[in-house]
């Protein structure tokens, strides 16, 4: 029921392997609390967003089973986590604790947090349960910053009571390292990614998927922090295993020639990372190749890029058909779908076909705005793509408000120095120098990194 959806979540983040292995969060109706009934009649949108947090969070009980060996620490955690929910969550929307306050599922996630501080310091499992949801649900949200110290504090509580080798433990510890590249701390990423792969690599195996991804996980930080060559042999080791152990047409091969490829474009091996992709795209679309989400997204890939070197008509049409399968397979308001309607819309404005690139990255922002929600990183990749695809066509003036609202976004959730923060005001300035603003110009020049110039 589209109505009951959660509408804040955006886009996953994560490696292919465990992003492809997910199912999406189906949101439940509302609990029936007498007290914040009418509340909630005048909150609708609200309660939708909030409806999908409880069912996680108590869906989070779940994975409290694999440490929580015993059927009697199970129910005692679900009971914690469901007074947790009806005093400290729900709790949260009694207009008379609100108090005025502009009630929010960030507002509800916030007050959870803070009502958790101390409240289970006997039980470390019923902590951590909570707390990795929160975690969750702020990365969702787009909300960095806030979802590091609960990974952190998740973390520290499976080091004392599970261990680092407990598969809970090592997923948690994966997605604080993701946090932290994210926010472009790539030394604390390293350090827990390399004990990822450490662990993970001494209990399954070298051919194991989650060793695979692991080392995935690690050559992308290598590659961040310039270290190329480590992470080239890093993934060429894994691209081996894989084909070796898994078979060359896994998706988790498939996903680790789309990690080399990547490598090969910041190397500037342009040929050759067209190349690996071409021959993924080959594999997957062989007769039982499924996955047709990583089917056109590698069809997107390349497409960009024949148009890019110069086969601007056979690339164009395979973006089209990436488009029209995906719309075909997962409907039109998929976050697929809409990724490549934004690919096609710049494709379009490089092609010189500017009232085409206008219509689709005017229709995907819609969708996305109304379905994942306005900071969404989809959505803000969109607003930014449609940004400056007016500022390119000279409509400087319905530019600025895209531009400022994706610069803006960007700087709250990933700080002034984060690479998609420094190319959003690198656009910005652009835009008031072809405006002839230059105060305005340089008020933004201003707040780029010293070492970092305006493109």
């Amino acid at each position: 029921d589209r109505a009951r959806r959660y509408g804040s979540v955006g886009e996953l983040i994560a490696d292919i392997g465990r992003h492809l292995g997910n199912e999406p969060v189906v949101a439940g109706a509302p609990g029936a609390i007498y007290r914040a009934r009418k509340f909630v009649r005048r909150n609708r949108a609200f309660v939708i967003g909030l409806a999908a947090v409880l069912v996680v969070l108590v869906a989070g009980v779940v994975t409290t089973g694999v440490f929580a060996v015993r059927a009697r620490r199970q129910a005692q955690t679900a009971q914690a986590v469901a007074d947790f929910l009806t005093r400290d969550l729900l709790g949260l929307v009694d207009p008379n604790q609100a108090r005025g306050q502009e009630v929010s599922v960030r507002y509800i996630l916030d007050g959870a947090a803070k009502n958790l501080e101390g409240k289970f310091a006997e039980e470390p499992h019923v902590e951590s349960s909570i707390r990795k949801t929160l975690g969750d649900t702020y990365v969702k949200l787009g909300e960095w910053r806030l979802a590091q110290p609960h990974y952190e504090r998740v973390v520290e509580l499976h080091r004392r009571s599970i261990g680092e080798d407990n598969p809970a433990a090592l997923d948690t510890m994966a997605d604080l390292a993701q946090v932290y590249l994210v926010q472009v701390q790539y030394d604390q990423a390293h350090e827990l990614y390399a004990r990822v792969l450490e662990v993970t690599r001494r209990l399954r195996g070298e051919g194991d998927p989650a060793t695979l991804t692991a080392m995935q996980q690690l050559a992308y930080v290598y590659t961040c922090q310039g270290q190329r060559d480590r992470a080239e042999s890093l993934l060429k080791e894994a691209l081996e295993t894989s084909r070796r152990s898994l078979g060359e047409s896994h998706v988790q091969t498939i996903g680790v020639m789309c990690g080399l490829a990547n490598l090969y474009y910041v190397q500037g091996r342009m040929g050759d990372a067209l190349s690996m992709l071409t021959r993924a795209l080959e594999i997957q679309e062989r007769p039982g190749g499924g996955h047709e989400e990583l089917t056109v997204s590698l069809m997107t890939t390349v497409g960009f890029q024949y148009a890019a070197q110069g086969r601007g008509k056979e690339g164009r049409a395979m973006v089209v058909r990436a488009l029209e399968t995906s719309r075909q397979v997962f409907g039109d308001e998929h976050q697929t779908t809409l990724g490549i309607m934004s690919t096609l819309g710049l494709l379009d404005q490089i092609q010189g076909r500017p009232e085409e690139a206008v219509q689709l990255l005017t229709e995907a922002l819609a969708t996305s705005r109304r379905i994942f929600g306005p900071a969404a990183p989809l959505t803000l990749g969109v607003i930014g793509h449609l940004g400056t695809v007016y500022k390119d066509q000279g409509r400087y003036a319905e530019a600025e408000p895209l531009l400022l609202e994706n610069c803006e976004a960007r700087r709250q959730r990933l700080g002034d120095n984060h690479p998609h923060t420094v190319a959003a005001i690198s656009t910005l300035v652009s835009l008031y120098e072809a405006w002839d603003k230059p105060q305005q110009a340089q008020t933004w020049r201003a707040k780029l990194p010293q070492d970092q110039p305006a493109k």
